[in-house]
């Protein structure tokens, strides 16, 4: 599938196929980083941008089990739950504000305004 470089029938030294991949990104993008490096980068691309899509991360890679890829790609991301915290209480928060009533004013401001005009 992957021939070696130099013409010959024999199978391509994994090493060197590493390196080769490590070339090509370095020339393509301007950043060293091993194969491993970039499987993980890729990871952290699908993950960052889809925090649920652990079992996407999963195929892409070929990891038989899911618990591999939970273990190997899966980062806490405080920040981002700090935010999504913030965001849910600021929500509820609005929600409440939009619904509550304020003390001294009937339930039923319909009926009332119609009373008072």
């Amino acid at each position: 599938m992957f021939p070696n470089r130099d013409g010959t029938a024999l199978p391509r030294n994994k090493g060197g196929f590493s390196e080769a991949i490590a070339d090509a990104i370095h020339e393509h993008i301007g950043v060293r980083m091993t194969v491993h490096d970039f499987r993980a980068f890729a990871a952290a691309l699908i993950l960052a941008d889809h925090p649920h899509a652990i079992e996407d991360v999963r195929a892409l890679l070929g990891h038989a089990g899911f618990e591999i890829a939970l273990r190997y790609y899966r980062r806490t991301n405080r920040q981002g739950a700090a935010h999504r915290v913030s965001e849910g209480i600021s929500t509820r928060r609005r929600r409440s504000a939009a619904t509550a009533i304020l003390p001294g004013l009937p339930l039923d401001l319909a009926r009332w305004r119609r009373r008072q005009a």
